[in-house]
């Protein structure tokens, strides 16, 4: 039976009476239902049809809607048959003929009926089948190219600075519920102290809906892994007896080796699905609907490659800062080759404001940016003449003029080296004051960057407690006296009180830095008491309750507000 859509031509409609004519031996003329009456449509010259046969097909119009043929005996070895070629309803479209009665003509074009109907079936049933594998095909490309783009979009937005196993955690959940693995585990690699070469570490990142021993992971690396390329290793059990012995709780594995350039940065490892397989299954030595394949080894492969991508990207950077490291430490040799008193400051004020840095709650790369600040904080000074710089005496008034030029020097040297760009805060402002008094803006309170607020505590606290050749560092708790009477007036209160209540910490990041120096300058200088003694850690609570204590003449007063 056919839908009328299909049918809405008369071609089409003159090539269903062909076919019926080929069936039954005879001709068939097409009729359409029009209210009361019946109209022609292909087929025959009539106008109308007969009123009897008009009766008879009002009397079976019922089974005729309801797709049944219907039959008429005329007598002499004829029979009239009503085959509906419509099932949409009123008005409903019929095909007449009048057909021989021959039994071994219509029991054959029986068969054929049958015949093309149950072809008919299997084609629709073959094509049922195409149509669902095609939508679990478009289905499964689609959530494969959605996860690719959500891995390459979110490789895109990640920081470089992330650590390889914390962009894992991200990705692996993802990858493990698409490929439907059992585990999904990121091995770090370890160099090999004989050979050098890169051998399973440990797990570093892994989601898994039953774990598998870490022990096991590692052997399947250390014996299956491709140590060249990037390309997946895929086993089963039923064709790799080793596999068990090696992971005995696992009937199939994929991996993958995070490669460039021949640096391993880790092997990316799936095993088995995450479904229960028939314990024969792997017995076969055949193909199993539970092994992993070539679609989650490719999946498998992409992953690992972003994340190689990732590594990569990282220790690039990190060689980057390093060698940025290094052009402020040459930096700071310059300015600390001048003055073997000064020599180490810059290093001390670093450290210091660091620490203090971590603890107002600033994040790893965030105190070490404030850290580099701090070695640079003084490199203007390589502008200033030494006999003003290195000068005993009191300055005049011409001579700070000059240093306090050294702030905007700095700046002015570091500008166009990008990689230093956010250091320059804290080497221009380092001076300012809380109260506006400072230099070289006048910024106060808040205008002042956190980074130059930082280094202006710690670089007051060392200008005080060091040697200078005209004079000894103050004693400790002057220094903390004059810290916390400035405070909210030349430096931040606020810094201020969590300095001091790490002055301890303080205090040894600053004899670790000068014991480095006193071995380059085959010296030695520690924090001393009132009389000029020694101060060693042990007493240096002690100290921090202390309170009082006379100004030495410049050397307390001028250097305070100076802060060489």
């Amino acid at each position: 039976m056919a839908d009328l859509s299909c049918l809405d031509s008369y071609v089409a409609l003159t090539a269903t009476c062909t076919r019926l004519r080929q069936t039954f031996g005879a001709a068939f003329e097409v009729w359409t239902e029009a209210g009361s009456r019946w109209e022609p449509v292909c087929g025959t010259m009539a106008d109308e049809l007969d009123a009897d046969l008009v009766l008879w097909l009002d009397s079976k119009i019922d089974a005729l809607r309801s797709g049944q043929s219907a039959s008429l005996n005329l007598g002499d070895m004829r029979t009239l048959v009503a085959i509906p070629i419509t099932d949409d309803g009123a008005p409903i479209t019929i095909a007449l003929g009048n057909v021989r009665v021959d039994p071994a003509r219509l029991a054959a074009a029986a068969g054929n009926m049958l015949r093309s109907s149950l072809l008919s079936s299997a084609e629709v049933s073959d094509l049922n089948l195409t149509v669902d594998e095609y939508r679990r095909q478009v289905t499964a490309d689609f959530e494969e190219r959605t996860y690719l783009r959500q891995i390459v979009s979110y490789a895109e937005d990640c920081e470089v600075t992330r650590p390889l196993s914390d962009v894992a955690d991200e990705i692996l959940p993802e990858l493990k519920s698409l490929t439907s693995v059992r585990a999904l585990y990121l091995v770090a690699p370890l160099a090999d102290e004989t050979t050098e070469e890169a051998v399973p570490g440990r797990i570093v990142s892994g989601v898994a809906t039953k774990p598998v021993p870490e022990s096991e992971v590692l052997a399947l690396i250390r014996r299956f892994a491709n140590s060249k390329s990037t390309r997946p290793s895929v086993r089963a059990a039923a064709r790799c007896p080793e596999l068990r012995e090696l992971c005995p709780s696992a009937d199939t594995f994929a991996m993958t080796t995070l490669i460039r350039d021949g640096v391993i940065s880790g092997w990316l490892v799936a095993i088995d699905r995450d479904l229960v397989p028939d314990a024969q299954e792997f017995e076969t030595g055949g193909p199993s609907e539970f092994e992993l394949g070539t679609v989650e080894a490719s999946l498998l492969e992409s992953t690992g490659i972003l994340l190689t991508s990732h590594a990569q990207n990282r220790q690039h950077f990190a060689e980057k800062e390093h060698l940025t490291t290094e052009l402020v430490r040459s930096l700071v040799a310059v300015l600390d080759a001048r003055d073997e008193y000064t020599f180490g400051h810059s290093d001390r004020v670093a450290a210091m404001a660091r620490q203090l840095a971590a603890s107002v709650g600033l994040l790893p790369e965030e105190c070490e940016t404030v850290y580099l600040s701090g070695l640079l904080h003084d490199l203007g000074k390589v502008g200033v003449a030494d006999d003003v710089l290195l000068k005993p005496g009191q300055l005049t008034d011409e001579e700070f003029a000059q240093i306090k030029e050294h702030p905007q020097r700095g700046y002015d040297l570091l500008k166009r080296l990008e990689p230093l760009k956010d250091m320059l805060p804290g080497v221009l402002h380092h001076h300012e004051a809380w109260d506006g008094s400072g230099y070289p803006r006048g910024l106060a309170g808040e205008e002042i960057p956190l980074i130059a607020r930082l280094l202006a505590v710690a670089d007051a606290f060392d200008a005080m407690t060091s040697n200078r050749p005209y004079r000894n560092g103050i004693p400790l708790e002057k220094a903390q006296q004059i810290l916390t009477d400035g405070a909210g007036k030349t430096w931040d209160a606020e810094l201020v009180e969590r300095f001091i209540e790490q002055l301890p910490r303080m205090i040894e990041l600053c004899q670790t830095s000068r014991q480095r120096t006193d071995r380059l300058l085959h010296r030695g200088g520690e924090f001393v008491r009132e009389n000029h003694e020694p101060l060693v850690v042990g007493e240096i609570e002690k100290a921090i309750s202390l309170r009082g204590a006379s100004h030495h003449s410049r050397s307390a007063a001028a250097d305070a507000s100076l802060l060489q």
